[in-house]
């Protein structure tokens, strides 16, 4: 189906609101109540065009074990969000989106927009990303030397030797 033009819009929503005019006076009526002498409803302007929909990251990196964080805007006023990760049905978001939990590997969020009169961004914002494994335990005891340990967290590792200043910050 073709999308309506503003003309077939404005006189639609025309039509709308002398519905709307002769509800009113009948809801009085029904409620035993005199109705005002006049009742106008004026819909003054009609926005059909959808908002454009953007997507930051807060963070560049995302380790498994922190979410994913995110920024979304639009370029209108007002605008509701709705966030779908890795292909999923979309769900409401705030303005500001976090992701908790999620696996090791690439990852897709998109967002699209929907300003205050229902119009939705038909290209919706999409940023991937990737979570890296957290790094590696440091195992102290093993005899190793191994970055991050101190004298005061491994001394049995540190005794050892580092060739790498790896056993410094003690």
């Amino acid at each position: 189906t073709a999308k309506p033009t503003q003309e077939q819009v404005q006189k639609a929503f025309e039509s709308l609101a002398t519905k709307l005019e002769t509800k009113v006076k009948d809801d009085f009526k029904a409620a035993g109540v005199a109705p005002p002498a006049s009742v106008k409803i004026e819909i003054k302007e009609i926005d059909l065009t959808p908002p454009d929909t953007f997507v930051n990251r807060e963070s560049e990196i995302v380790k498994r074990g922190d979410p994913a964080v995110f920024q979304l805007s639009c370029d209108e006023a007002f605008c509701l969000y709705r966030c779908a990760t890795d292909g999923a049905d979309s769900v409401s978001c705030g303005s500001r989106f976090s992701i908790p939990d999620l696996r090791e590997g690439e990852h897709m969020l998109r967002v699209f927009a929907l300003d205050a009169m229902g119009n939705r961004d038909p290209s919706p914002a999409t940023v991937t990303f990737t979570v890296l494994p957290p790094p590696p335990a440091i195992q102290c005891g093993n005899a190793v030397c191994e970055t991050g340990e101190t004298l005061e967290t491994c001394p049995a590792d540190c005794a050892v030797g580092c060739a790498d200043d790896c056993c410094t910050g003690a």
